[in-house]
């Protein structure tokens, strides 16, 4: 036998045809090994484990899994394609696929450093999507006809029940999955007691994901909105466009100084609801509303008619407990302001109602009012509703509200590769078709000016207090009169789904589950009906301490006090709304003679009042809007999606392996001085513990796959050479 011979030992020959549902999962392994994306995410993402499977078996199963469709769990998954697996793991360039349990265990050991790590390169560079996101058709023009880029943040949650554990001794101390990975927040109208965030990036002109966190409780706040802001500074260094024309778009949550402070000072255009409401008090700001010019807001014709003005250059200053994480206070910081207003009956859904109009404002931050009119702003920012729908459509085709590990790292490496999934899919719909006609900026357009008649503001729509009238009204004693009136509540009927809440009869109150007692705040009107809602409040001192308070309500503020809704009788409730204007005159009178006999309070640092009107610069003639309509982007990325999965229904994929079996050492031999001395082993040398051995061979026939783009961008019937271990394995398409 001749020297230059290699003899390599192998395996049975194995061919494998795979099932249809499949077939995606497979193309797009097939399509990142082409590009040589997988080889370069199973060398980024890393674990620290001792031994067995590493994070790229974690991405080969959760790939196939997404692809696969939303029918099944990720165990009955693993069970389905256990059948296949020494086929699935060869096309990844690994011996063996990892079963439910292995997965579970190796989710549970990631750590949040390496996951976050690559979670922006999977999401941009690896799925790519930075090869399609700076066409025109995913772009919007401004009123000056220049293009940007518009960008959505949000937060959603997934919220989890704690189920009673039972004690005893002859029982092991409870201990709860959801500990250290689940907190309690702001839920909305999801039920539960503790919850998860994810935050998440998305481009808006084609519905591809840029970035996602996922944290417990209601999230970390500015730590996660600033990975966004790279995020999107990432976008624009990747495509050459410039940073200051990414715009984007938040949620009302981020319109306080510390999120608009981290906007301005990162150069971040963005748009978000300002939670300043006090400047419709200002003098200047209601001669504004009177006096100045109102323009119409383009909308889809389904909701109110808006319109919408500047209102000028507002300095916000931060309160006094407003600090920064480190302790320091911040900076006061100047963001453009515009109003807009609809008529509305009733209590404001945002903002405030004021004779008849609801007021709602907008923080502005680097958006020019020349490429940026008042009225495109506004219509600008309620196009991020959009993005609810997208969450609608996320959770139909991969369900990423489900919990695939109770170790945060794990559950957010899932979610990363479930967004990189639909972002691939994106990516190979607009391969499939024709190219994508380019656009051009909107033609020149005049505002319409909104002409309908505004009284001058004169004050809230909330009822006040007149003294000289309610105390002609007043009785000998009115907290004496509100206390009979509550006595003839029959409350074991109004408590008998609260649990822990009672009447204090001889008190003639009623006290929340830790015992304190509740006072009546208001009682909101409801014409015609048998009952009306009337809310009781716990005092705010008693809340801030008490031990029941993460079960008992959502809110972590600590200045938050407990209000329960009880529906009372109209005639009870009626007669109480009658005494509380009277109970509220004489809590206060009471209160003010307290102040005044109190001794004076040792001099402190005088602070900026709270009813201290803000500094606000109305002149914004000096520049004049762009004339041009701003035209938004007009991809439609979901028939993108459909025509993708469309793609996969008629492929058939047939595998074809021989593995290779290396020659083991011997077990007394030590054949390098790492093994002899027992050292830790390389990254590299960790990825290798399930590399396929050298010498294997992998071949694919892929029939009906004439149209794929992996397929149509091969040379001759080579594919491409495996790329995880240096074999020689070889992909071949016919």
């Amino acid at each position: 036998m001749t020297e230059d011979v290699e003899v390599v030992i192998t395996g049975p020959l194995e061919r494998t045809n795979l099932p249809v549902w499949l077939g995606m999962g497979v193309s797009f392994l097939l399509h990142l090994e082409q590009r040589g994306v997988w080889k370069e995410l199973a060398e980024r993402l890393r674990v620290q484990r001792a031994g067995g499977y590493v994070g790229i078996d974690a991405v080969l199963v959760l790939l196939l899994f997404f692809c696969s469709g939303p029918g099944w769990g990720i165990k009955a998954f693993a069970n389905r394609a256990s059948t296949h697996g020494r086929a699935l793991a060869a096309l990844g360039g690994r011996k063996s696929l990892p079963t439910q349990s292995a997965i579970s265990r190796l989710l549970g050991a990631m750590e949040m450093t390496h996951v976050r790590a690559v979670g922006t390169w999977m999401l941009w560079e690896a799925s790519g999507a930075a090869r399609i996101a700076g066409h025109s058709a995913m772009m919007s023009f401004d009123a000056r006809g220049e293009r940007w880029h518009i960008v959505d943040y949000d937060l959603t949650k997934t919220v989890l029940r704690k189920r009673g554990l039972p004690e005893g001794e002859d029982l092991p101390p409870p201990k709860r999955h959801t500990d250290g990975f689940a907190e309690p927040g702001y839920r909305g109208h999801k039920r539960g007691e503790v919850q998860v965030s994810r935050a998440t990036l998305q481009h808006a002109g084609s519905g591809l994901w840029l970035d996602a966190r996922v944290h417990p409780g209601n999230g970390d706040g500015l730590e996660s909105l600033a990975s966004a802001i790279a995020a999107s500074a990432h976008l624009a260094e990747t495509l050459g466009h410039p940073r200051e024309r990414v715009l984007m778009r938040l949620d009302g949550e981020f319109g306080g100084l510390p999120a608009l402070s981290l906007l301005h000072n990162a150069g971040q255009p963005a748009v978000t609801r300002l939670n300043r409401l006090k400047l419709l008090d200002q003098p200047e700001v209601q001669e504004r509303i009177r006096t100045g010019t109102w323009y119409i807001v383009p909308d889809s014709g389904a909701g109110p008619v808006r319109s919408a003005m500047d209102l000028g250059v507002v300095t916000l200053v931060p309160g006094r407990d407003t600090r920064r994480p480190d302790g320091t206070p911040y900076e006061p910081i100047e963001v453009r302001v515009v109003i807009s207003r609809y008529p509305r009956e009733g209590e404001a859904e945002h903002g405030r109602v004021i004779d008849g109009w609801q007021y709602e404002l907008f923080a502005l931050v680097h958006m020019p009012v020349e490429a940026w009119p008042a009225h495109e702003s506004v219509s600008t920012f309620f196009g991020r509703g959009g993005q609810e729908n997208r969450f609608a459509q996320e959770d139909r085709e991969l369900k990423l509200d489900r919990i695939f590990s109770y170790n945060l790292a794990g559950q957010e490496l899932a979610c990363l590769v479930g967004l990189m999934v639909w972002n691939l899919q994106i990516v190979n719909g607009v391969a499939l078709e024709r190219p994508l006609p380019e656009r051009r900026p909107a033609p020149l357009a005049a505002p319409i000016i909104d002409d309908r008649p505004v009284p001058a503001p004169t004050g809230s729509s909330e009822a006040s207090v007149d003294p000289a009238a309610v105390e002609s009204q007043v009785p000998a004693d009115p907290a004496e009169a509100l206390a009979e009136v509550l006595a003839e509540v029959d409350w074991t009927f109004q408590l008998r789904t609260r649990n822990a809440w009672s009447w204090d009869a001889d008190a003639r109150m009623l006290r929340c589950p830790a015992g304190e007692p509740t006072t009546v705040t208001h009682v909101q009107p409801n014409p015609g009906a048998a009952n009306k809602r009337t809310m009781f409040r716990a005092p705010l001192s008693a809340c801030r301490t008490c031990l029941l308070r993460s079960g008992c309500f959502g809110s972590l503020h600590p200045d938050k006090p407990k209000i329960a809704t009880i529906s009372l009788p109209s005639g009870i409730a009626d007669r109480l709304a009658d005494l509380l204007p009277a109970v509220t005159l004489a809590r206060r009178k009471h209160l003010s003679a307290k102040a005044m006999a109190a001794p004076p309070k040792p001099e402190r640092p005088k602070r900026r009042l709270a009813g201290t009107p803000l500094a606000i610069a109305i002149d914004t003639g000096a520049t004049r809007p762009g004339s041009r309509q701003v035209s938004h982007a007009r991809f439609l990325p979901a028939p993108a999606r459909q025509a993708s999965r469309r793609a996969f229904e008629k492929v058939d994929i047939q595998v074809t392996l021989r593995q290779a079996i290396p020659r083991p050492e011997h077990p007394f031999i030590g054949s390098t001085p790492e093994r002899r001395q027992h050292r830790r082993a390389t990254w590299a040398q960790r990825l290798a513990w399930y590399a396929l051995p050298d010498g294997s061979t992998v071949h694919v026939a892929v029939h009906g796959g004439e149209n794929l783009p992996w397929v149509r961008q091969t040379s001759g019937d080579t594919v491409s050479a495996k790329s995880q271990a240096e074999s020689t394995n070889k992909l071949r398409s016919t």
